[in-house]
């Protein structure tokens, strides 16, 4: 019977050896066939095909593993994402200051609150109701499509300032309040 720690430092040497020899096939592969992408599927690939032999394997086991394994390497080379960081970085130490302004505003959009919609199913009916001013004016009395619970939906969820703009109400400062200026 093995003991745990004997199968603990069996494993610790198998995955030692599995990374050496990764590491002499990533070599072998710059050097011979720098055209095959050096990633983990295509270590994966030399592993499977190779099974045990892949702990013991030469540069010779791993040109014969290349030439009779039934797997297509892809020639193409996709960067790794450290080269596309890297890169990117490159090109945006390029750009101006307007063009990183411009920049960081699309890639960083000031969030837009949601617009009233045109028409709205009134809570408890199942007919939409066109939200017009007129409609939102008469919202809570007899004669009105919306209840005073559709018009505080409607100005919590859209804001008060949405809705003030469907009727057509614009906001006025109050006499004593600090006005904001564009510069």
């Amino acid at each position: 019977m093995i003991s745990s720690f004997e199968k603990r430092k069996e494993a610790d040497a198998r995955e030692a050896q599995i990374a050496a020899q990764t590491d002499a096939l990533k070599r072998w592969l710059e050097a011979k066939h720098p055209d095959i992408p050096i990633c983990v599927a295509t270590t994966r690939a030399f592993q499977e095909d190779m099974g045990e032999a892949f702990l013991t394997a030469t540069d010779e086991d791993f040109e014969y593993s290349l030439s009779t394994t039934s797997m297509n390497f892809s020639r193409l080379r996709v960067p790794s994402q450290a080269e596309q960081v890297a890169e990117e970085n490159a090109r945006r130490k390029s750009l101006s200051v307007s063009e990183l302004h411009e920049l960081a505003r699309l890639e960083r959009p000031v969030p837009q609150p949601d617009s009233l919609p045109e028409t709205y199913i009134p809570i408890g009916k199942k007919r939409p109701v066109e939200l017009t001013a007129d409609v939102i004016r008469r919202a809570g009395t007899r004669t009105g499509e919306l209840s005073i619970a559709d018009l505080k939906f409607l100005i919590r969820r859209y804001s008060s300032t949405e809705v003030n703009k469907r009727l057509g109400f614009r906001a006025q400062p109050q006499p004593g309040y600090a006005k904001s200026l564009e510069i």
